[in-house]
């Protein structure tokens, strides 16, 4: 499975031809629009006039809310606190060129009903507030280069978002296309055990030209570890235990490619650009908070 990638990022377009939608149609739009945080006059017509029809028919995605996302979208402060973030999903959608078919996947992917996925992370390495309302556990590759990107995308969203995210790591080596990382993985759980996973973390992501067990050797006292119980560990059962928790717990995901996020337990589907990011990452802290 090839590693997707990850985008560039996209906002709502402006300009368009033709005149608004007519009468109710236009106010509806435009309050939908605003209620997504956006700009009714910086929206072409035709989105406006498919945003109706597709708030219209899209579910709405919290319980109890109401039949559609039009309906639990209605007043200033609408009850479901997530329709701001469904509405600029489907506005995104819109801008990106979408067909109606894709933004309805990339909306029932996201809203489904269905529990948070379970995972393990008391041996994980995390970063950030526990009491954060936010946890992303993102399942990753130190020889990807989506990964790489994948990397530098969540320290964005973590300088967006601040104290209300919490990051853990679990490893998704895919040995059959990236013949180190699986030796990359048990030295990022060897520095875990020292307590410096995520210097450690940098190092490979910095270098992924060169992980061969030299360069990983050179890498652990550069990461301010023991190398001598570095190189003991990286080679243990317990740290080859560690890794093996990942990938087991990804094949009971039914995870095939990386990087994989996971916003409070719930997979993130749709394009993964800073802005969906920071958006999946506040809709979960209003949810909750109750806003």
């Amino acid at each position: 499975m090839l590693c997707w990638a990850l985008g560039a990022v996209f906002w709502l377009n402006a300009g368009g031809c033709g005149g608004p939608p007519r009468g109710g149609g236009q106010e509806d739009a435009a309050r939908l629009i605003r209620l997504a945080r956006a700009a009714p006059e910086r929206v072409p017509a035709e989105h406006q006039r498919r945003l109706v029809r597709l708030a219209a028919a899209q579910p709405c995605p919290c319980e109890g809310g109401g039949d559609s996302l039009a309906q639990c979208a209605r007043g200033p402060e609408p009850s479901c606190a997530r329709a701001p973030y469904a509405l600029r999903l489907i506005l995104r959608g819109l801008a990106r060129g979408a067909a109606d078919g894709q933004i309805r996947l990339w909306f029932r992917q996201r809203y489904a009903p269905r529990g948070p996925s379970p995972m393990d992370l008391r041996r994980s390495p995390c970063k950030g507030p526990e009491k954060a309302p936010t946890l992303v556990v993102v399942f990753s590759d130190f020889q990807c280069p989506a990964c790489a990107f994948g990397r530098r995308l969540l320290e964005a969203v973590s300088e967006e978002t601040g104290e209300r995210l919490r990051l853990c790591f679990k490893n998704l080596p895919l040995r059959s296309i990236h013949p180190h990382a699986q030796l990359a993985a048990q030295a990022a759980m060897a520095a875990h055990l020292q307590g410096r996973f995520w210097p450690m973390h940098d190092l490979l992501y910095d270098n992924q030209h060169a992980l061969d067990r030299q360069a990983i050797a050179g890498y652990a006292k550069r990461a301010g570890l023991d190398p001598t119980r570095f190189l003991v560990d990286l080679d243990g059962e317990e740290v080859r235990l560690l890794v093996a928790r990942d990938l087991a717990e990804a094949r009971v995901l039914g995870l095939r490619g990386t990087p994989t996020f996971f916003v409070n337990g719930r997979q993130v589907s749709d394009p993964i650009t800073l802005v969906d990011f920071v958006d999946w990452v506040e809709e979960a802290a209003a949810v909750r908070s109750g806003r």
